[in-house]
This record gives structure tokens, C-alpha cells and sequence, in this order.
């Protein structure tokens, strides 16, 4: 993965929270670019409880209404593990719902 790829850390950051989500029954979702909307739009309407995605998909979606942080219960994290996340410019967005 490169530094520029923010999908491909948001995918895996995506599948660890899936891991661990299937023991404690969370629905979770990947946002990221060069994606479409639609699936990812119905998953949200469906109803998630975590949700992975780079900064410009989120935005995007938060923009057209579509994800709604209202009952937002975690704080945004950045990336695990990586130095200077804060910095990084592909940092993922997890949040719980």
C-alpha cells in the first residue's frame, strides 16, 4: 500500500473492525473514493454501527446528507500504527454510530 492509497488503509482498517465486529454483532462499512455511491449510500440508510472511510468520502457523504453523525458515541481515530498519522494525508475516519 502506498502512502497515497487512503482506500487501501481504510479497506484494511475496515476488516480489522469487521474481525472483531462479527463477535459483537457491529454491521461496518468501508467509504472511500473511486467507489460508487449507491452501495455504499444503502448500506448507510441500512443502518451501521461502525463506519471506515478517508476524509473526502466521509465529507462527501456527510455533504449530501447521506451519513449522519448525530448519535456519533467515539471519537475519530486515525490510522493505527502509523507514525505521525495525524500528518498523513490517507488517515481512516472510524466512528462508531
Amino acid at each position: 500500500m502506498t502512502g497515497r492509497d487512503g482506500g487501501a488503509w481504510a479497506t484494511q482498517v475496515h476488516k480489522d473492525f469487521e474481525y472483531m465486529g462479527v463477535a459483537a454483532n457491529l454491521a461496518t462499512l468501508t467509504l472511500y473514493g473511486g467507489t460508487p455511491y449507491d452501495p455504499q449510500t444503502n448500506a448507510l440508510r441500512r443502518g451501521v454501527d461502525v463506519v471506515v472511510g478517508t476524509p473526502g468520502r466521509i465529507k462527501d457523504h456527510l455533504e449530501r446528507g447521506t451519513l449522519d453523525m448525530s448519535n456519533l458515541k467515539c471519537a475519530p481515530v486515525s490510522v493505527p500504527g502509523q507514525p505521525n498519522a495525524s500528518l498523513h494525508p490517507c488517515f481512516a475516519l472510524a466512528v462508531l454510530l
